[in-house]
């Protein structure tokens, strides 16, 4: 009987082709700069992402929660209308990390509800304001406001200004999700 002699199976390393490492390295500088881009091609020309932080330090200095007839974004800093009683408020302003304010007390307007931000999502100002532009690209930014508006109650209410000159009016959830629009 013959016996069978068992062989070692020897395995080789083997060098991948070329292209095969070249595919590796493009397909991974692809990943990371989708990853890293921005999400909009256009600029955000308010301060949304600072809506936060200057509700949280006016809360702090006045020891709590507020009533707000209105809080805005302007391209420099956020304007934070208080409601003093039921026909006045009282404006602060949120710069670069710092408070002002309070100015003097006037008159609230008729349409301006005191509210609070138990419900409101705040830190989702910037990226409402983000999809708000991604969805109009060829408007510009005039006014970003979370007020009380009519029937629609606690809105982001923001307004745009075509290229050609009209007006949209965009309306969001005090949570973020987009109501509608309106041309004017």
């Amino acid at each position: 009987m013959a016996r069978r002699r068992r062989t070692r199976m020897r395995f080789r390393f083997r060098r991948p082709p070329w292209w095969l490492l070249l595919g590796t390295v493009v397909g991974v500088a692809a990943i990371v700069v989708l990853l890293t881009r921005p999400t909009g091609s256009s600029p955000v020309p308010v301060r949304a992402g600072d809506m936060a932080p200057a509700a949280k330090a006016l809360e702090t200095k006045l020891g709590g929660p507020q009533r707000y007839t209105e809080i805005n974004a302007t391209d420099k800093g956020v304007n934070l209308f208080v409601a003093v009683d039921g026909a006045n408020e009282v404006a602060w302003y949120y710069e670069a990390g710092r408070l002002d304010g309070p100015g003097p007390s006037q008159a609230a307007a008729p349409d301006h509800t005191p509210f609070g931000l138990e419900n409101v999502a705040l830190g989702r100002a910037a990226g409402i304001a983000r999809n708000a532009v991604d969805r109009s690209p060829t408007a510009t930014m005039r006014a970003f406001t979370l007020r009380q508006e009519g029937q629609l109650g606690l809105v982001w209410a923001l307004d745009f200004q075509s290229s050609r000159g009209g007006l949209l009016h965009m309306t969001y959830a005090p949570g973020g999700g987009f109501i509608g629009v309106d041309a004017q």
